[in-house]
């Protein structure tokens, strides 16, 4: 069995920029794939050096996922918990592109 992820880029008009989709082996949990699909966005992002965005993803359960810090011990709480590092990452390079741009 396998399961597709993807992801689009917008600008801040809203206007089509990129896009891009991932074909995985395996038949996870709903919640499992969303998170994976929201993964694999954030490391598209981090390869592609884009700094500055805003992610939206139409399942709760990942969205409140990642708005707290509760332990999950599933396959679920182990993508959450990588969402929540590289998330860290993204962050800090935005942070250090915007602090070394000032006058």
């Amino acid at each position: 069995n396998f399961y597709c992820i993807g992801a689009c880029l917008r600008d801040d008009k809203g206007q089509f920029v990129a896009a891009f989709a991932k074909r995985f082996e395996g038949q996870p949990a709903i919640d499992e794939a969303e998170a994976v699909g929201v993964l694999e966005a954030l490391k598209w992002m981090q390869s592609s050096h884009i700094t500055s965005s805003h992610i939206e993803t139409d399942n709760l359960h990942v969205a409140q996922a990642l708005g707290n810090n509760a332990k999950n011990n599933s396959e679920f709480g182990a993508v959450i918990k990588i969402h929540r590092s590289l998330l860290t990452v993204i962050i800090c390079k935005c942070t250090e592109s915007l602090s070394s741009n000032k006058v």
